[in-house]
């Protein structure tokens, strides 16, 4: 029954001094939020298998298994639903960011979050997931193309992207040329896996991402940089 009737006018007319609004609330927000990530889970695995352009929202609610209602309660267009993935895989990356950080052999030297930024994408060039690059790419190109508000929020949200980057700079205490060449560098390996090109073998590509490292500051007597690049040099 209330799941039935969790809404915010049905929680305003239920609410009692005996405490009963906080046992709905406390229900609605994890269905809700369960919901969600179904939703969202669903659509990845849409996304990845046919291709941004070919996601629908039938096929997501079949997918996710729940009515056309219940989607339409989180998203109400699938512009709405690419936006969320777009937030989603950013969050995923941050995470994957910060876990990198959070094991850096040395916190304390200047450039903690470039070096978090190259291990990250490396390790997402290296492994089975470049999917998520083009993932993303599509997802944008589908958002760009539909024009009005979701073309507007897409760049809103490339622009906030840049501004993070550019406070980051600042903040992580490199030389503002070394952060320009390592961006440039990853940038580089994303467009060629984007565009199908050829990328280095996985040797060359453990010593490029050891030369980056370097350019952000790691110690050169880590044991994770193998391939010695005098700072001076740059």
């Amino acid at each position: 029954m209330l799941q039935n009737v969790c809404t915010v006018w049905t929680v305003l007319l239920l609410y009692r001094l005996d405490g009963i609004l906080v046992s709905v609330n406390e229900l609605a927000p994890k269905k809700s939020s369960h919901s969600r990530e179904a939703i969202l889970e669903a659509a990845s695995n849409l996304v990845h298998e046919l291709g941004a352009s070919s996601l629908t929202l039938d096929a997501t609610c079949a997918r996710a298994g729940m009515s056309k209602g219940g989607l339409l309660y989180h998203f109400r267009s699938k512009e709405d639903l690419l936006l969320a993935l777009v937030d989603h895989r950013h969050c995923l990356l941050e995470d994957a960011i910060q876990d990198a950080e959070a094991t850096d052999p040395s916190p304390g030297l200047p450039g903690r979050h470039h070096r978090g930024l190259i291990r990250a994408m490396f390790r997402i060039l290296r492994s089975a997931e470049p999917f998520q690059l083009s993932f993303m790419a599509g997802i944008t190109v589908q958002l760009m193309a539909s024009g009005g508000q979701h073309h507007q929020a897409i760049q809103d949200k490339f622009q906030a992207k840049m501004e993070s980057w550019k406070t980051m700079v600042r903040e992580d205490g490199l030389p503002e040329i070394r952060s320009w060449m390592i961006r440039c560098a990853i940038d580089g390996l994303i467009t060629h896996q984007l565009m199908f090109q050829a990328v280095p073998e996985i040797g060359l590509m453990a010593q490029m991402e050891d030369h980056l490292l370097l350019l952000a500051g790691a110690d050169p007597h880590d044991h994770s940089t193998t391939t010695p690049l005098p700072l001076e040099t740059v």
